[in-house]
């Protein structure tokens, strides 16, 4: 079995992924979570959002929501909509609350 090393994204090709996955994420919650769905609108306007290169796929802690720039680039509109409608419900349903010290990554 082969192992596939990736190279490390230039800073240049890591702002222009980030950028583009900031816009993509902005057009999908503009165009069916603002009209469509006011209340997980209003959760997703609760929390910091971003987009970071090395985040895994996407995270929530309650406070921030996080994508991960390449993983957005892997996926189309519909799944990331359906990512961000995910994480939104780890914070409608408390589960950065309820995880106490388990490890996050798990």
């Amino acid at each position: 079995m082969q192992i596939e090393v990736k190279e490390p994204l230039s800073d240049e090709e890591a702002l222009r992924l980030i950028n583009r996955g900031k816009h993509r994420v902005t057009k999908c919650v503009c165009k069916w979570l603002l009209f469509e769905k006011p209340f997980w609108c209003a959760i997703y306007y609760g929390l910091k959002t971003d987009v970071r290169v090395n985040e895994g796929t996407a995270w929530t802690d309650g406070h921030n929501l996080v994508f991960d720039a390449e993983f957005l680039e892997k996926i189309n509109d519909d799944q990331l909509m359906g990512l961000i409608m995910h994480e939104l419900a780890h914070v409608v349903f408390m589960h950065h609350l309820r995880r106490k010290q388990r490890d996050p990554r798990l």
